[in-house]
């Protein structure tokens, strides 16, 4: 992420706020609709690793952890970021 913008999200959180970002998601269903869906998701980034994103939070303070939420047809990244 930008170092600016985590900067300011940081400056702005109450201490112990939240930042929730969702942060990637891929299609579990099989065939073409799905493959094509997430093909989408790697070129616009939306299936980028939580590590990619983890240093640039933690650099400005934040600690963050990866929660997953299943659903039927797809899962999705959500990263939390809390301030300290």
């Amino acid at each position: 992420g930008d170092p600016i913008c985590v900067r300011e999200m940081h400056r702005v959180l109450a201490s112990g706020g939240r930042l929730i970002v969702v942060d990637a998601a891929r299609m579990t269903e099989s065939g073409v609709i799905g493959w094509l869906i997430n093909l989408a998701f790697r070129f616009t980034g939306s299936a980028a690793p939580f590590a990619a994103r983890q240093s640039a939070l933690s650099d400005c303070g934040f600690v963050a952890r990866v929660e997953t939420e299943g659903f039927v047809r797809s899962s999705t990244q959500v990263l939390v970021a809390e301030k300290t």
